[in-house]
């Protein structure tokens, strides 16, 4: 009877030693569970919060590709105007040389003849502004016109 009770006694104790081991591995399980949860939550919040700020990142990024688009845009404006003002500097010298050879002409012809005035007619050839000259001014056109925006072109 004894050995009964103690073979009774000892699987009483075994089925307790195995259901706490069951509970501890359950718990640990549970907790390294919760750790996982935990962890790819925040992961997930960091990613939503790095998307947040691409997409605040965007349209400053696109103002600044507008803003680089305009400045190549009054360069190539500034360029093109150089070469039309070089054009329309050259044709007026050609058209305007027969009558200023005329005028030097007839100013040494009166030097030589003394007290005669000599002719009326006087050309003054105006440099025009060069290439760096218009692109300040096209500078300082478009930085008055963002003032006046009061600074913001986007929002």
């Amino acid at each position: 009877m004894l050995l009964v009770l103690l073979v009774v006694v000892e699987g009483v104790q075994l089925a307790e030693f195995g259901s706490g081991m069951a509970r501890e591995r359950a718990g640990l399980q549970a907790g390294l569970q919760q750790q996982g949860f935990e962890a790819a939550q925040a992961a997930a919040q960091r990613q939503f919060n790095n998307q947040q700020g691409l997409a605040k990142l965007v349209p400053s990024l696109q103002g600044q590709d507008i803003s680089r688009l305009g400045q190549i845009g009054s360069i190539n404006q500034a360029q093109a105007q150089a070469g039309l003002d070089a054009t329309r500097e050259a044709n007026r010298m050609t058209a305007y040389q027969p009558q200023e050879q005329v005028d030097r002409y007839a100013n040494i012809v009166t030097g030589i003849m003394g007290g005669m005035q000599g002719s009326g007619t006087r050309t003054t050839n105006v440099p025009n502004p060069t290439p760096m000259q218009t692109a300040l001014g096209a500078g300082a056109t478009l930085a008055g016109v963002y003032g006046a925006l009061g600074g913001k072109l986007f929002g």
